[in-house]
């Protein structure tokens, strides 16, 4: 098989990135202050400077616009103690408008495999997997514990726009062993992901860093030296559709990785994607090692759960 020594165009990466558009696709707008002066309450500081947050709307639920003191997620108004930090994400859509923008979790078709300790799902896209900081009303980890009544343990996470399959801790045995197995790389993860060009070459490792993007706080970038270390291993499948398999789980690895080397993924509107209501990136298929019984196991989605971008080539 040829060669091909991997560019990368993390400089040319910053054109890709339109600030608009990141601004635009997320579900909240940020305003923080830092408090040096005595303030009363907290939720004056907030209403005085944002005329749109209505302090009584937020004490009924306060799940549904979230407020950080110190980094720390508040449900009541308190008595402001300077110096003080207070963050505030506030909803771009009142609750109706989000729940018809959520994704669905669908126990009876969704559950790919459920044992005493551990869960494979399929998490939809448009569903966040943890609670977000904007809300705490819709998640896939909020639907999963009202499904096993218990606590659950998510240590490896999907992107809010990303689909596919999600394994999950149920049991506080199995909890510690899923995670170390995260942490120390033993578990073995394919996406699929679809592109607007062609690639030269069949398969390619992308092994540079990722660090923090300091134009937005949700972004990230490919680095050379500095950032975390990662791996990104892609094979070309057909013209426009790529096999990945992360060897490290970096926050949006694969989504800059791919961009990185000039082939931002189609609806990624993080990482300069073609223009498309869905992230095309799909989480295909797990294997591992069972944390309790130490039995090899393997979890792929169904075919009549792919989206309907990958139904060509399913």
């Amino acid at each position: 098989m040829r060669k091909y020594k991997l560019t990368i165009y993390s400089n040319k990466i910053h054109d890709f990135v339109n600030l608009e558009r990141v601004s635009n696709t997320l579900s909240s707008t940020y305003k923080s202050w830092i408090i040096r002066a005595e303030t009363p309450w907290l939720l004056d500081v907030i209403e005085k400077d944002i005329p749109t947050f209505k302090k009584k709307d937020w004490e009924e639920n306060p799940e549904f616009g979230g407020i950080y003191v110190n980094g720390l997620f508040q449900t009541k108004n308190l008595k402001i103690k300077p110096p003080v930090k207070i963050e505030y994400y506030q909803p771009k859509f009142t609750i109706e408008e989000l729940e018809k923008r959520t994704g669905k979790f669908n126990f009876n078709e969704h559950i790919i495999y459920e044992d005493k300790y551990i869960i494979a799902v399929f998490k939809p896209e448009k569903l966040h997997c943890m609670p977000a900081k904007e809300q705490k009303l819709f998640s896939l980890h909020k639907s999963l514990e009202e499904y096993s009544n218990s606590k659950i343990h998510m240590p490896s996470r999907l992107d809010f726009s990303t689909s596919g399959i999600v394994l999950v801790s149920k049991h506080p045995d199995s909890n510690r062993p899923l995670q170390q197995m995260y942490e120390k790389r033993l578990i073995n993860k394919k996406y699929l992901l679809k592109i607007s060009q062609t690639p030269e070459w069949e398969e390619i490792t992308n092994n540079y860093s990722i660090d923090r993007d300091t134009r937005h706080q949700v972004l990230r970038k490919a680095a050379l030296s500095e950032g975390k270390k990662s791996s990104t291993l892609f094979k070309k499948l057909a013209s426009n559709i790529l096999e990945a398999r992360p060897k490290t789980g970096r926050t949006h690895q694969i989504r800059v990785h791919s961009a990185s080397m000039g082939f931002p993924i189609v609806g990624d509107n993080f990482y300069g994607g073609e223009i498309n209501p869905s992230l095309h990136l799909f989480s295909k298929e797990i294997k591992l090692t069972h944390p309790i019984s130490e039995e090899k196991i393997s979890f792929e989605i169904p075919k009549k759960l792919f989206p309907e971008w990958l139904h060509p080539y399913n």
